[in-house]
């Protein structure tokens, strides 16, 4: 097994999500595959499931509450736990912005923002507990992101 045991995929009936998949299974992670075509991850469940690779399916639209909720769900359960969120679900839309409905715009930010950053904090909110981070140590307090940046942590420098 590789530095992950079972990793979320958002996006996977697809593109990139479907790539990761087949990456991360490739490497003996378990996966947790989520879009919101069901027979299309079903079809990718049988193709990479196999005695050393678990495979669940989560058919979810990101774009509601209820598809947010599932995945969060999900992400949140602790049998078996989740270590890696592939947070992959997106889309773009192409002409005006003032020629198209508004409902589009509202569903591209629900699944590109707002799932996005739910998804995260589920998952943070679940993994971080788990690796025995001191997440309790700054209840209330913004002591913990005054902390200088390490090398490791310090995002590179433009040139």
């Amino acid at each position: 097994m590789g530095r992950w045991e079972r990793a979320v995929i958002t996006g996977a009936s697809a593109g990139i999500g479907e790539a990761m998949a087949r990456v991360l299974a490739a490497e003996g992670v378990h996966l947790v595959l989520v879009a919101r075509r069901g027979d299309r991850l079903e079809a990718l469940r049988a193709e990479l499931a196999s005695a050393t690779v678990e495979v669940e399916v989560l058919a979810a639209d990101l774009a509601t509450d209820a598809g947010v909720a599932a995945v969060a769900a999900r992400l949140a359960a602790p049998d078996p736990p989740v270590d890696l969120l592939v947070n992959n679900a997106g889309f773009g839309s192409h002409g005006r912005l003032w020629e198209r409905p508004l409902a589009d715009a509202r569903g591209q930010i629900a699944v590109n923002v707002q799932a996005l950053v739910a998804l995260s904090h589920a998952a943070a909110s679940a993994m971080v507990p788990r690796a025995g981070a001191p997440s309790s140590t700054c209840p209330r307090s913004r002591a913990c992101s005054r902390a200088p940046a390490t090398p490791s942590t310090r995002p590179p420098r433009r040139s």
